[in-house]
């Protein structure tokens, strides 16, 4: 039980830049939109995906306003 509460504390805390930034721009306006299999912006923060055949990183959803 302790083990299924401490992953997502340790996926939050690793990726805390993200959800800040993120939480300030659905704040201004922004949403969450499908843009399929996209490669990464590297000017913005994001949770990239990783293909497990190529190795690419990519995203599927992007916030724009």
């Amino acid at each position: 039980m302790i083990l299924l509460a401490v992953i997502p504390l340790l996926f939050i805390g690793s990726n805390l830049g993200f959800f800040e930034q993120a939480s300030k721009e659905i704040k201004n306006g922004a949403s969450w939109h499908y843009v399929g299999a996209s490669s990464l912006d590297p000017n913005a923060k994001s949770l990239p995906i990783e293909d497990l055949e190529t190795g690419e990183k990519h995203i599927l959803w992007k916030l724009k306003k």
